[in-house]
């Protein structure tokens, strides 16, 4: 899978597009909707149901290394020169896509829905869903496509960074509300508090945490700095995930409450956090787009 998201990359590339548009190509390619309809066999034998679990693992790992890039990627200082215009035009970014998804799964056929989802709590993680930005594919195309340092490209980066910070927060909430069965006011009090908790804790204790780690390591152990904020990513959102709370946005909080993520992306440029990661935005890339497929 990695090695034709690379070549899916490349020969997007080379067609004038950014290489996130084949990476994200690759589970459609892989998936049922291309190879399983012109050669089921290969596709039984590419990845057969036995490696579905450990499919869904990777994924998995490589969402939680994609959003604490995410949260590596954000910061404050890049949105304060633009905060006015980030915070009208994030805003209707977030309402339109949060109310045509709520209309759309407010009249969506019963038969879509799953047997322990209510319409309500349906409709609220369609709605949120659609409002969530991609930071990391955000930069990575602005990178390809040079603009990142210009007025625009820093404008759409802020702009990003609200959206996706808001809307993990409201994630968070509404998968809070879907565990506890009910929408009414305890459950949005309780699912609040929860939250409020979580996001207290990761500023006070968790940065502190990473922070007595990380001053024990000298500035050039690149592996060991890496090591740390990938012990953060997954154990930010394990604990996410103990205490009721969406993990995915355990990592992105972990990714956040990174200290010297400023200094990093001023050393080595806005991408080499990506670098660093690896192959992990293009697994997760390439495996989503076969979850979308194999769901269809």
């Amino acid at each position: 899978m990695l090695v034709v998201a690379r070549v899916l990359g490349s020969l997007t590339e080379r067609l004038g597009l950014t290489r996130v548009v084949g990476e994200l190509a690759t589970g459609f390619v892989l998936g049922p909707s291309v190879l399983g309809r012109l050669s089921p066999s290969v596709t039984d034998w590419f990845a057969p149901a036995v490696a579905s679990p450990l499919l869904a693992e990777i994924s998995l790992l490589g969402l939680v290394l994609l959003l604490a890039l995410a949260g590596l990627e954000t910061d404050v200082a890049v949105i304060r020169p633009y905060a006015r215009g980030v915070a009208a035009i994030g805003s209707v970014g977030l309402v339109v896509p949060f109310v045509l998804g709520v209309g759309f799964g407010v009249v969506v056929p019963a038969a879509l829905l799953t047997e322990t989802a209510t319409r309500p709590v349906f409709a609220l993680f369609l709605g949120t869903s659609l409002c969530i930005s991609a930071i990391p594919v955000v930069v990575r195309i602005l990178l390809e496509l040079g603009v990142y340092d210009s007025s625009l490209g820093q404008r759409t980066v802020a702009t990003a960074m609200f959206t996706g910070v808001v809307g993990w927060i409201l994630l968070g909430v509404v998968v809070g509300i879907a565990r506890a069965g009910r929408l009414d006011a305890g459950a949005l009090a309780t699912v609040l508090l929860v939250l409020a908790a979580f996001l207290l804790g990761a500023v006070v204790v968790g940065q502190r945490v990473v922070d007595g780690v990380l001053d024990r390591l000298s500035d050039d152990a690149v592996g060991g700095h890496l090591l740390v904020v990938v012990a953060a990513a997954v154990g930010g959102s394990a604990l996410a995930h103990a205490v009721g709370v969406e993990p995915a946005l355990g990592a992105f909080v972990a990714g956040c409450c990174s200290p010297g993520r400023a200094g990093s992306r001023s050393a080595h440029g806005p991408s080499s956090s990506g670098r660093r990661f690896g192959c992990s935005p293009r697994c997760s890339s390439a495996s989503r787009g076969w979850k979308r497929t194999s769901a269809s």
